[in-house]
């Protein structure tokens, strides 16, 4: 990245290369179809997958999600080229989402809403499995799980997070208490959440800062993140 910034945090200028080393090639989606663009990678998929990058978005567990953390196979693409009726057809909900929460519109605040809560053991004997809490400390079924809300009329993913800590700075140290917070929901819509460990295609190691980042600077004492995926006993289903 170059360029003189105008305020903390903008980007003016950023460069995202592709290399050709003889391995792999690129193509449009209009070509993907032709001889040319036999076992070539959707380019249209990548740059944007790497512009949300830029914009300050992470990886998504979300298989349809632009910002999965693997490229469709050579000649395929996510979603839909965009046409008349669909302007931004390859983006999928969670895509939208995670912009929204990065760029909220202060306007947008009767539009929009958050689902927040945490993850515990499905049942009471799973709860056995724990060692007791200390008093005021809430117990967890899994730190890292992925939570998704699902529209409950279109049964479409509409945003994942990652479910991990929460922080009171004048009351340390952290409680991993695998606290989520999924922001900027549409509301007026019904949602459906579920949760699953990253034990599929999307793994711990795919997301760059999400678990380094689990230890909040406020918090004065030392703070040692537990295993991604531990404790897990909840029901597992599938995200799209």
């Amino acid at each position: 990245m170059s360029g003189c910034a105008g305020f903390a945090g903008q980007i003016p200028d950023a460069d995202t290369p592709f290399r050709n080393d003889g391995q792999a090639a690129f193509a449009t989606p209009g070509a993907l179809a032709q001889p040319q663009g036999q076992g070539a990678y959707d380019l249209e998929s990548l740059l944007i997958h790497e512009l949300g990058h830029c914009m300050g978005l992470d990886h998504s567990a979300v298989i349809r999600s632009m910002m999965f953390p693997f490229a469709p196979p050579p000649g395929q693409y996510l979603g839909y080229r965009p046409d008349g009726s669909i302007p931004d057809g390859p983006l999928a909900d969670d895509d939208r989402t995670g912009i929204r929460a990065q760029y909220p519109d202060p306007n947008d605040t009767l539009n929009v809403g958050a689902i927040r809560g945490r993850i515990v053991p499905a049942s009471p004997f799973a709860l056995a499995t724990l060692a007791a809490p200390p008093p005021g400390v809430p117990v967890t079924g899994m730190v890292g799980a992925h939570v998704v809300a699902v529209d409950a009329d279109r049964d479409s993913v509409i945003a994942g997070t990652l479910g991990g800590w929460s922080c009171d700075a004048a009351n340390p140290p952290t409680q991993f208490d695998d606290s989520f917070d999924l922001e900027r929901l549409l509301v007026g819509h019904s949602y459906n959440l579920y949760s699953a460990p990253l034990v599929g295609l999307a793994l711990p190691g795919d997301f760059s800062d999400v678990f380094t980042g689990l230890c909040s600077s406020s918090v004065a004492r030392t703070c040692t993140p537990p295993p991604v995926n531990a404790n897990f006993n909840v029901r597992i289903l599938p995200t799209q």
